[in-house]
């Protein structure tokens, strides 16, 4: 399992740290559109040699669209159900990656050149990840990225979003930071939270 010591820590001083280098950090992630009744919050915790990270949701768990069970396998289109996603860019440079999670742990990372270039997979970074339903009311979903390219020293800038998925088929978009007039996870512009390796 992760760390899970982080996630009863609280910053005082969130709004500075966010625009930092720091370790660790936690966010809450906002709906595109608000009536949508959970909280999710994401950790991320850099170790110097992977990203730990870790969604928490509170809320109605029963209703939601999810995968049990571990299947660990590269998959395509996993956001058409719900999906845990990470956008990681590394500052000054237009390409950026893409890491989809289905609950059940089936995943697939892209690499994009440019905004919205054609999807291509890599095998730059090893994922592995686990949930966890705790209760009815809170479901862990933890992942780790493991580099397979040389990151060290370098800056990256990154957005959490979530594609819920609801039993009746309500779909709903999370995301620490949003892009205006639509939902669009790949706008560059919305990863304000830095981290390094």
């Amino acid at each position: 399992m992760l760390f899970y010591t982080i996630l009863n820590y609280k910053f005082t001083n969130f709004n500075t740290l966010v625009n930092t280098f720091i370790k660790f950090m936690e966010l809450k992630l906002t709906p595109f559109e608000t009536n949508f009744d959970y909280d999710i919050t994401f950790y991320i915790k850099s170790n110097g040699k992977s990203l730990q990270c870790s969604y928490i949701i509170n809320g109605n768990i029963t209703n939601l669209s999810l995968k049990e069970g571990r299947s660990a396998k590269r998959q395509s289109f996993l956001w058409l159900d719900t999906c845990f996603e990470f956008f990681l860019k590394e500052e000054n440079s237009p390409d950026y990656y893409e890491f989809n999670f289905s609950s059940n742990s089936d995943y697939n990372i892209f690499h994009f050149p440019d905004y919205r270039a054609p999807l291509a997979e890599t095998n730059n970074f090893l994922v592995d990840s686990r949930m966890e339903i705790e209760s009815e009311n809170k479901i862990v979903f933890d992942f780790e990225i493991f580099p397979h390219i040389d990151v060290s020293g370098k800056e990256f800038t990154f957005l959490a979003s979530v594609v819920l998925n609801t039993n009746d088929n309500k779909v709903s978009f999370w995301a620490v930071d949003h892009a205006d007039p639509k939902p669009d996870f790949h706008d560059s512009n919305t990863y304000k939270n830095k981290i390094v390796f």
